[in-house]
């Protein structure tokens, strides 16, 4: 039996028809061609009658019907990238703070600029013993713009609390400037990115003690093989270009992951203690 060739008008119906938009738009179609190119769309004439679909003028022709000075639409300039601020400099190079802050202009063109709400800088108060730094900004760091804020902030003002300080008398630096879309991790390129500003702030706060929470900032500082669950509450020494002399880091859990269980609740009192013990240590020194 022989199998009759295909209609060459073949008539779909409008379940064919949906189904032939939705494929289309599945493959990034986002607008309908039309039969004639819209450069060669006659005009309507005045009298009415509609215009037959004979080809328009070539692109040779289009002068002479527009006029001898009619000249091609010219396609509008990208915009100029935005100026760097006048005292922006790579942030090793930064003397002050202000400085180090205005040096974030000068970092790659990291996406995180672009999707974060806020960018978390680092604070100085003068003579602070201690510097705390920050893991990775979570959602209400990012919304508020300031470390250490929600539920993980109120947390670790109870834990400074409880040997005497406060994350207000402290300096403190985020590790990383913006918060990673969906709160991801931050990728080596980007934590390499960011590491020059980090040691750059502690450098300029000059505290005596660096408590780092969370195992951003630990592999910023310490190498991409630093390990939280090795390194926490063992005293280091950071040894960072600008600095007089070496600076003693203890490495913690982030408030955020204390109340996993017991025993990390156990650890933070432990690393507490060593804290306090450490600093009074330099007051009796």
């Amino acid at each position: 039996m022989a199998v009759p060739p295909p209609s060459p008008n073949p008539v779909f119906s409008r379940a064919d028809l949906r189904a032939i938009l939705e494929l289309s738009v599945a493959w990034g179609a986002d607008c309908a061609l039309d039969e004639i190119p819209r450069g060669q769309r006659p005009t309507q004439p005045a009298s009415g009658v509609a215009p037959s679909h004979a080809p328009g003028p070539s692109p040779a022709e289009m002068p002479k019907q527009l006029g001898e000075d009619a000249q091609p639409r010219q396609k509008p300039a990208p915009p100029a990238p935005a100026a760097m601020p006048p005292d922006a400099a790579s942030p090793a190079a930064a003397a002050t703070l202000d400085a180090l802050i205005a040096s974030l202009a000068t970092l790659p063109n990291l996406a995180l600029r672009r999707t974060a709400t806020h960018t978390l800088v680092p604070v100085h108060v003068d003579k602070a013993a201690v510097m705390i730094l920050g893991d990775i900004p979570d959602a209400e760091e990012d919304r508020t713009g300031i470390l250490f804020s929600g539920a993980p902030g109120a947390l670790l003002r109870r834990m400074l609390a409880s040997i005497g300080l406060s994350p207000d008398d402290l300096s403190r630096a985020p590790a990383l400037p913006w918060r990673p879309p969906g709160g991801r991790d931050a990728s080596a390129a980007e934590r390499d990115a960011c590491t020059p500003v980090l040691h750059r702030a502690i450098v300029l706060c000059a505290p005596q003690i660096v408590v780092s929470f969370g195992a951003t900032p630990l592999r910023m500082l310490m190498g991409e093989d630093a390990q939280l669950n090795r390194l926490r509450g063992r005293w280091a020494h950071l040894d960072l270009p600008g600095l007089d002399r070496p600076i003693r880091i203890l490495p913690m859990r982030h408030p955020a992951q204390v109340g996993a269980s017991a025993s990390a609740r156990r650890d933070a009192w432990r690393d507490l203690i060593t804290l306090a013990e450490a600093l009074d240590d330099e007051m009796q020194g």
